[in-house]
């Protein structure tokens, strides 16, 4: 490594850390007896590259929420046979950034020195449950990061969401109210649901409505500040006009039976009223754009091109970078006052990407919109994209010392801006922080 790189990675150990968005787990959930290691694994990206190198699927689901049921009331018990299954596919793919990142961040934060294999699985085991048996394991590990805040998306619990510590700002997970308002995509509560227990009974347009402006208001007064749209994985971010009309009668055909196109038009005229909420609420509104499973072209940052116009007052924050239409993302910050980029995810995606793109919007887009988030469910793996984070960074910035003779001040001062200060001048929070 040489000096310049090892300087600017020294340095961004210094600089606190705003972690705009993440999917944490409450820990109570992750530690289970002897199986909390396993139990890590299995709430964790890692899931997407042992099946792509040909494990079955559904082992992912039982003592899983992100890969099975949403439930987290049930128990889900994990047999230990399940971690010989899970290491012949571990050892395929350990070249990957996912699994880098959840082996380095349970090495770090756990202060173990072995590598994790089969022979060291116990061990492993061990120290991990005993930690989790700590009351304060929690605050402790993000606090040893140098992580100041995190943004926490609910999507579990939007209809109640409880943060468990005092490092968490909340953000309102959109996505049920701008798709079929009757049924969950994947299990858990729909939009009808959520608003039953909010005290309202979805029997018209403006039953929706008014269960959207009753979220706002409650994750307002609990301290939240930002609403996030993730609907990418199951349609496209083109929202077309749609008139009250047109969503009315949508909503009445929905009634019957479900149908694409109208549900379709009904987001299109929802995603408008969420919009204004959160202007009205001071949210930043935080957008799922890029890479997803099914159809990538449904991610594309272009297709917001006429909400950012339509609604000049909102903030946009497009997350992992429009990836791989990163260059579309840079290009809408650079033109737009209102959009800002979002590096969350992409890390631990692949560095080498990042680096990538990074580097050319260091070279386009202003430095205050540029930041970054976790976007994992443990407190390990957000270990792990941190230190992934950090080395990205600093090979960017030594890059681009070297290449275009940024001077070494001026890349600290961006390093900054991009790891905190950028998100406390969007969201607003600097006065919560110092209290």
């Amino acid at each position: 490594m040489n000096t310049t790189f090892l300087e600017l990675r020294e340095t961004l150990d210094k600089i606190p850390i705003f972690d705009t968005h993440e999917h944490f787990l409450n820990p109570a959930f992750l530690a289970d007896g002897q199986n909390t290691l396993l139990r890590i694994f299995k709430n964790s990206y890692l899931a997407a590259d042992c099946i792509s190198a040909g494990m079955d699927a559904s082992w992912w689901q039982q003592g899983s929420i992100i890969h099975g049921p949403i439930d987290l009331d049930r128990h889900h018990t994990i047999s230990p046979l399940d971690v010989d299954q899970l290491m012949f596919y571990v050892d395929r793919v350990k070249n990957t950034a996912y699994a880098r990142a959840l082996f380095s961040g349970i090495r770090t934060l756990h202060n173990i020195d072995e590598e994790l294999d089969p022979t060291t699985w116990e061990t492993f085991s061990t120290i991990v449950q005993r930690n989790y048996e700590q009351g304060e394991w929690f605050d402790s590990a993000l606090e040893s990061l140098g992580i100041r805040h995190v943004i926490w998306d609910s999507y579990f619990t939007i209809e109640n969401p409880v943060p468990w510590s005092k490092l968490i700002s909340l953000d309102f997970h959109t996505d049920d109210f701008i798709d079929y308002p009757w049924a969950h995509p994947v299990e858990g509560k729909s939009a009808a649901q959520i608003a039953k227990t909010w005290g309202v009974d979805v029997k018209s347009l403006k039953d929706l409505l008014q269960a959207i402006d009753t979220g706002f208001m409650r994750y307002k007064d609990r301290g939240a500040i930002a609403a996030k749209i993730g609907v990418a994985y199951r349609r496209s971010l083109r929202f077309d006009d749609a008139s009250e009309e047109d969503a009315n009668q949508a909503f009445i055909k929905l009634q019957k039976n479900y149908n694409e196109s109208d549900t379709i038009v009904l987001g299109n005229y929802t995603v408008r009223h969420i919009i204004q909420r959160s202007i009205e609420t001071g949210m930043v509104v935080q957008i799922h754009t890029g890479y997803q499973c099914g159809y990538l072209d449904q991610g594309r940052p272009t297709h917001l091109v006429n909400l950012i116009q339509e609604f000049p007052r909102a903030k946009f924050v497009l997350f992992h970078g429009g990836y791989p239409y990163s260059d579309e993302a840079g290009l809408l910050a650079k033109t737009f006052p209102n959009v800002y980029l979002d590096l969350c995810w992409m890390p631990l995606l692949s560095p080498s990407m990042t680096c990538m793109m990074l580097e050319r919007w260091i070279d386009l887009v202003p430095q205050n919109k540029i930041m970054w988030g976790g976007d994992v469910w443990s407190v390990e793996d957000c270990c792990g994209a941190v230190l992934l984070f950090k080395d990205t960074l600093a090979k960017v910035l030594g890059n681009l010392i070297k290449s275009v003779g940024l001077p070494k001040g001026e890349a600290f001062n961006i390093a900054e801006r991009i790891m905190y200060q950028n998100a406390i001048e969007l969201f607003e929070i600097d006065s919560k922080l110092n209290n």
